[in-house]
């Protein structure tokens, strides 16, 4: 998250890692989050299994993918992320 969005208030970036695209968990949801505060929230779908028609990020989380969709790394950014050991590892 970094400041810059209305009043000052973070943004944040969303990166879901999931296998297929069934198990991404409350995307609706997530979606509506995104929708409805489109200059602070941006969900982004990364699958290690994509079906063809996916147009999301693909692949396993690594430095390179994450580049990709979060803010470079500057004292205004914080990076918080959760996950099982193997991922954690990776990021």
């Amino acid at each position: 998250a970094r400041s810059g969005g209305p009043a000052g208030l973070p943004e944040l970036h969303l990166i879901c890692f999931h296998h297929e695209e069934e198990d991404i968990l409350i995307r609706p949801e997530l979606d509506l989050l995104a929708t409805e505060n489109p200059t602070r929230v941006r969900v982004h779908y990364c699958l290690s299994k994509p079906p063809p028609r996916w147009i999301g990020e693909s692949g396993r989380p690594s430095t390179a993918l994450l580049s990709k969709v979060v803010p470079p790394p500057t004292s205004g950014v914080r990076v918080l992320y959760c996950g099982p050991p193997p991922f954690n590892s990776a990021v």
